[in-house]
């Protein structure tokens, strides 16, 4: 998905509420939902998503990215990236499930994220997280 400036409200994550896997990867870059500040809440939520190949975000005004049934990233033989980049709007990030990482999470410039609380980070991989401002540990 890109370039996708038009979107409002929930639309994001009403769309894809029963997504239960993605075997590759998803590409979500320069995406706008409508009202998206650093006052007004606007998340993308996959509740059901249990695992994914690799998940690459950058440019989105979100505030939130919520994915609270996700475990794996990545599966056998694939190595997984997990990529946040330029989400200057995030405060939170959701997933309390994770327990299989196979590569690497990255966070670059998050600017206002507070901390990594719901974000279950499991023994295999590895999370890369120079670039964040003021993360404050659990």
């Amino acid at each position: 998905m890109y370039n996708l400036r038009a979107l409002t409200g929930s639309a994001l994550s009403d769309s894809f509420p029963q997504l239960l896997t993605v075997a590759d990867e998803v590409i979500m870059q320069t995406i706008s939902v409508t009202g998206a500040t650093a006052d007004i809440q606007t998340s993308l939520v996959l509740p059901q998503l249990r695992s994914i190949g690799s998940l690459y975000m950058r440019d989105m005004r979100v505030t939130a990215v919520l994915m609270p049934s996700l475990q794996t990233i990545g599966g056998t033989g694939q190595q997984g990236l997990f990529f946040f980049q330029d989400l200057q709007y995030v405060r939170n990030l959701g997933f309390p499930s994770l327990t299989s990482l196979s590569g690497r999470m990255q966070l670059i410039n998050l600017l206002v994220l507070a901390n990594l609380c719901n974000v279950a980070l499991p023994a295999t991989g590895y999370l890369s997280s120079a670039a964040v401002s003021r993360v404050a540990h659990c």
